[in-house]
């Protein structure tokens, strides 16, 4: 509980996004302004969305039947819903995540291309200023906002049914 470092922007779990919303910065080189002023929230919210992330990966998995899927699925979901999600993790998904895109659909292409680009942003952008409640929630936490569009590049490449072969 002690920890002060959740909210870093390198850090691009959900825990970290929702720390840096409700949450006053405990880093003294991080001025970011939060969403609103509720730590109490934090633990509750969170546990939502990893349960939602979590059905999410359960049904992409179970649906596609893909071993790439799978592994690019599971990889992100844990980023995604570790409180220690920082973005140098995120390379280990990288060859499951360029099978499934090179394979999908051109909606999880473009979703990707989003993704990558936001991992893209310097690191010396997001601690060169003082950043208020909405550039908090948007640039400062663009590392999960990449980490997020790449999960969802995964889900829609699923298609809606399951598929008939075994």
């Amino acid at each position: 509980r002690l920890v002060g470092w959740e909210g870093h922007p390198l850090n691009a779990s959900l825990r970290a996004l929702l720390t840096r919303a409700l949450a006053p910065s405990s880093l003294s080189e991080q001025l970011t302004t939060p969403f609103i002023v509720a730590p109490a929230w934090l633990g509750t919210v969170w546990l939502v969305a990893v349960v939602v992330v979590a059905v999410i990966a359960v049904r992409t998995i179970v649906v596609s039947r893909s071993t790439d899927i799978a592994w690019a699925t599971l990889t992100l979901t844990a980023l995604l819903v570790s409180p220690l999600g920082w973005v140098h993790y995120l390379p280990i998904a990288t060859g499951p995540l360029v099978a499934v895109i090179l394979a999908g659909r051109s909606a999880g292409l473009r979703l990707a291309a989003i993704g990558v680009a936001l991992l893209c942003v310097p690191f010396a952008w997001l601690k060169a200023t003082a950043y208020g409640p909405v550039l908090t929630l948007t640039i400062v936490s663009c590392y999960t906002w990449g980490a997020v569009f790449l999960f969802a590049s995964i889900s829609s490449n699923v298609p809606n049914t399951p598929s008939a072969t075994v």
